[in-house]
């Protein structure tokens, strides 16, 4: 197995997670309560397009629409609350992208120990690949693992 097709696989259930991934899946339904028609609609479009699509959306033709609200929009977009939200979504979809490599890795995991079974050789590029994807999800866990502990730690000092 490859890089590259191992990048292949992953795109169509990746494009059909993004495909159906809403706000609901991220926020609570209190949190959805608390938010505002216009900023639930600006949120949905960061989800779907990231940081230059919010940009773009908010720029020439969004603002043509709605000239009325464009103090409204830049003034979302520069809040508190929406940067919260943003940082939520983000860390929502690192998280999926990292699960989707996990799942990835023990799948050619098997592959190999398949190939193994079989008698078959295996390619340097397949090592490789599984090493690379192995060394990634070590990474992640130890960040993880690391913001797991300063949470604890912050828990500790509110108690104190």
């Amino acid at each position: 197995m490859t890089m590259s097709t191992l990048l292949s696989e992953s795109q169509n259930p990746w494009q059909r997670l993004l495909d159906t991934l809403t706000l609901e899946h991220i926020f609570s339904p209190d949190e959805l309560a608390e938010m505002t028609p216009l900023e639930r609609r600006l949120l949905k479009i960061y989800l779907r397009e990231g940081d230059l699509g919010l940009l773009a959306a908010t720029g020439n033709k969004f603002m043509r629409e709605h000239r009325k609200h464009r103090n409204e929009v830049l003034s979302i977009i520069r809040s508190q609350r929406f940067a919260a939200w943003t940082q939520k979504i983000d860390a929502f979809l690192k998280a999926t992208v990292f699960e989707t490599l996990r799942l990835h890795y023990f799948q050619a995991l098997n592959r190999l120990a398949e190939k193994l079974l079989k008698g078959d050789q295996l390619r340097k590029s397949e090592v490789a690949v599984i090493q690379l994807l192995r060394d990634i999800l070590e990474d992640y866990d130890e960040q993880l693992r690391g913001l797991q502990q300063h949470e604890e730690m912050q828990q500790l000092l509110r108690e104190l």
